[in-house]
């Protein structure tokens, strides 16, 4: 192995380390809330289909494009997980998660890459809601 990916690696560990360390319950309760399955993609396009309601559309532009972008963003998501097929951080380094941890693979990160999917065809597309499904997919991601 390359020395560049030793200290990648090596970096990776420590960041998972350091982010396993912080216990703020705040913050647990809003990351675990915004983890779960409907926030990535559903809640998303939902605010799609209200920029589409809201504007009159008679053809749900925002909306479909939410729906496009997220069940593209999850096929490409599988077959990268299986190309890559890296272990979950808590069990490849012995950390204990705070929340239950899926037995798929880690990377990529198939909530960063939805949510940003639809939350990119959403601020492209309805400009007003830019920041909000920004900063949403930024919080699902971290």
């Amino acid at each position: 192995m390359t020395d560049v990916l030793q200290l990648l690696l090596h970096l990776d560990q420590l960041a998972i380390r350091a982010t396993g360390e912080l216990h703020w319950e705040p913050a647990t309760a809003v990351l675990a809330f915004v983890s779960l399955w409907w926030v990535k993609g559903p809640l998303l396009i939902g605010l799609g289909w209200c920029s589409d309601l809201h504007r009159r559309r008679l053809l749900p532009l925002v909306a479909g494009a939410a729906t496009a972008s997220f069940f593209l963003a999850s096929g490409l998501n599988y077959v990268l997980k299986a190309l890559v097929d890296r272990s979950r951080p808590p069990e490849a380094i012995g950390l204990d998660a705070l929340v239950g941890v899926p037995g798929s693979p880690s990377f990529p990160s198939g909530h960063a890459m939805t949510a940003f999917a639809v939350a990119g065809a959403v601020a492209l597309l309805a400009p007003r809601l830019r920041g909000p499904v920004l900063g949403l997919a930024t919080l699902i991601a971290f």
